[in-house]
C-alpha cells in the first residue's frame, strides 16, 4: 500500500506529538478506599487529604497524606527517582491536586490528618489565613513542612 507524501507528513506528526504528550503526567485521582500508600502502606481514605509523586519515567506514588509524602522524599532520595511533580490534596476542594511546592500547610490540632501531623494543604495563602481563623495553629510553607515533619 503507497501512502501520499502528505499523510505521511501528517501521520509522523502526529506520532510525534502523542509521544511527547506520553511524556508528560499529571496526577492519577485516588480511589478512596482502594489505593494504598506508597510509604505507610494503608489504605487512603479521606478525600480531604492525599499526595503524589510523580517520577519523570511518568510512575505514581501516592499517598495518604502530605507527611507521608514528605517522609518518604527523606528515606527515597530524589537520585532513586527524579521527580515530575509532587502533588498535594486541597482539603478546600476534596480531590483535587495542587502542586506541593506551591501549597499552604495549617499545621491545627484541630484538624487531624491520617498520620496524626495535623497538616492540612490549601490552595491559597487567603484560605489557608481562612482555615487558621477558624482553626488556629500555624501556616506552614513546603519547606517549612519539610523541615518540621518527623
Amino acid at each position: 500500500m503507497k501512502l501520499n507524501f502528505k499523510f505521511e507528513i501528517h501521520l509522523i506528526v502526529v506520532l510525534i506529538a502523542t509521544s511527547l504528550m506520553a511524556c508528560t503526567r499529571g496526577p492519577s485521582p485516588i480511589e478512596i478506599g482502594k489505593d494504598l500508600c506508597a510509604l505507610c502502606k494503608m489504605t487512603i481514605m479521606d478525600k480531604r487529604y492525599g499526595a503524589e509523586l510523580i517520577t519523570d519515567k511518568g510512575k505514581i506514588y501516592k499517598f495518604d497524606s502530605a507527611e507521608c509524602l514528605v517522609n518518604y522524599l527523606k528515606e527515597y532520595p530524589e537520585s532513586e527517582h527524579p521527580l515530575q511533580l509532587l502533588m498535594v490534596i486541597d482539603h478546600a476542594l476534596p480531590g483535587e491536586f495542587i502542586n506541593a511546592k506551591e501549597a499552604f500547610y495549617l499545621h491545627s490540632e484541630k484538624l487531624s490528618s491520617p498520620m496524626g501531623a495535623n497538616v492540612t494543604a490549601l490552595h491559597s495563602k487567603a484560605i489557608a489565613e481562612d482555615y487558621l481563623t477558624q482553626h488556629g495553629g500555624e501556616i506552614w510553607t513546603w519547606e517549612e513542612l519539610c523541615r518540621q515533619v518527623q
